[in-house]
């Protein structure tokens, strides 16, 4: 279970109005979870505190029982490994001088040594992860700005989970996507969902997440 239990949080010096108070999220194993708010209230904290590139003024953050401390690489990769990203922008998720091969299994060589698969399993992996993102795979080997928009923003989905995390966290996933593109993302989350991965879409469009989530948590 991925928790935010009575978070208050907020930039700049601690007097300052936290953009969050006393939020309380969770998102369990399996379960389609929508995050809905306006301009302005406080989607993008949230992206950011689940993504371990912001702490809280207070209150607690738990992964699977397990107390978050810190940001970024001060928390254990056993935990940052749990929850993948996907960004609103593919093109700003991706590195322009990097073939998309690479890219898409870059972070199984994040891994630990130990637990980095061998190149067989990287095939299934890379096969599995194309296949729930509808990308095609002959389009592996161009650049960033040798596909559209749509192929990039399938091929980041697939990125994000080769490593398999548990909890998927999906900022805006669809909003500059056409609606065929829209849809195949729409249907690859809720794959993974099916196969057990808790998924949060954070978006501003209510009726989209109403049709696709469990459940909708509406910010301010």
């Amino acid at each position: 279970m991925l928790e935010l239990r009575d978070v208050h949080a907020g930039y700049g010096e601690p007097s300052t109005a936290p953009v969050l108070s006393g939020f309380d999220l969770t998102l369990a194993p399996g379960e389609r979870r929508g995050l809905f708010g306006v301009s302005g209230a406080g989607k993008t904290t949230v992206v950011r505190l689940l993504t371990f590139r912001l702490t809280p003024r207070s209150g607690s953050y738990l992964l699977d029982g397990e107390p978050v401390r810190g940001t970024e690489w001060d928390v254990p990769a056993g935990l940052r490994r749990r929850v993948g990203l996907v960004l609103q922008s593919p093109r700003a998720a991706a590195d322009p001088r990097m073939r998309l091969r690479r890219a898409v299994t870059e972070p199984l060589r994040t891994l630990p040594r130990g637990l980095r698969p061998d190149a067989r399993e990287t095939e299934r992996r890379l096969a599995a992860a194309l296949e729930l993102a509808q990308f095609p795979a002959e389009l592996l080997d161009r650049l960033p700005e040798e596909v559209s928009e749509g192929q990039l923003a399938r091929a980041m989905l697939a990125r994000a989970v080769m490593a398999g995390p548990s909890y998927l966290v999906c900022d805006e996933p669809t909003a500059s996507l056409d609606s065929a593109t829209a849809r195949a993302i729409w249907d690859g989350l809720a794959a993974l969902a099916d196969g057990g991965v808790g998924v949060l879409v954070v978006s501003h469009h209510e009726a989209e997440l109403a049709e696709w989530a469990d459940d909708v948590v509406r910010l301010g």
